[in-house]
């Protein structure tokens, strides 16, 4: 059924999507709370989360924050969640979300990514710098084994919407935080063919897209443990202080 639907019921301040195979840790909710209440006007609250492949193998996500709880305003919510995401286990506010349109049919396995992009763009998001989340990522999940004719129709649908009155105002956010980035080749071509190209298209944007292709293949031929050293190698080097307010 539509989650849509149900979004106007809610009767909580806040809320939290999750999938059947996704669950939260111990003390992500108490964290989240504390911190959204000395923050009221933030959208949402994020914090790390790990998944977990077909293999049992669990990889830790980590966001470029600073190492506290803290608050991320509207203004600058593009540049600390740039190359990242709003992740789906977020607790998030519920009339923040109703506001951004809820979670979009048309948008299917990125339906929670736009909605929460799109919170954090107005209204800004909280951290708590624990994991607060385990997701399983699986080769027969929602979001994965999709024909490329299906991602493209989601990308373009994304594009789309990015181009109606409704979000024109936030694509120098989507612009700033690369986010796009992570259609991957179907989402480049689309906002290639947009009439919003040039207010969506970064040279940084097919640079990433690049990346992320070659980083899957060299993927395919890499022992898992180098794999694990250098991703956390590099989760380490770009762990930098930014202008978030404490």
């Amino acid at each position: 059924q539509n989650v849509k639907e149900f979004l106007p019921q809610l009767r909580g301040s806040h809320c939290v999507n999750l999938a059947a195979d996704d669950s939260l840790k111990p003390g992500y909710l108490n964290a989240a709370t504390e911190v959204l209440t000395r923050y009221p006007q933030s959208g949402m609250c994020l914090a790390q989360f790990v998944s977990q492949d077909d293999d049992g193998r669990v990889s830790l996500h980590r966001y470029r924050l600073p190492d506290r709880p803290l608050h991320v305003p509207p203004n600058e919510a593009a540049a600390a969640l740039r190359n990242s995401w709003p992740h789906g286990q977020a607790v998030v506010r519920s009339d923040a979300l109703l506001a951004a349109g809820g979670l979009d049919d048309r948008l299917r396995w990125h339906s929670d990514w736009f909605a929460y992009w799109v919170v954090c763009l107005r209204h800004g998001f909280c951290y708590v710098p624990i994991v607060g989340s385990m997701l399983r990522v699986t080769s027969g999940g929602y979001s994965r084994g999709r024909t490329q004719s299906e991602r493209a129709e989601v990308a373009r649908a994304i594009v789309d919407l990015l181009g109606s009155p409704e979000y024109r105002d936030l694509r120098a956010g989507f612009r700033a935080g690369n986010s796009l980035s992570h259609l991957g080749w179907v989402g480049l071509v689309q906002v290639l063919r947009s009439e919003q190209k040039k207010q969506l298209l970064t040279l940084d944007l097919p640079l990433s897209v690049i990346r992320q292709n070659i980083w899957r293949l060299a993927c395919r031929f890499t022992p898992r443990q180098v794999k694990d050293s250098i991703k956390q190698r590099l989760a380490t080097a770009r762990r930098s202080p930014n202008r978030a307010n404490s």
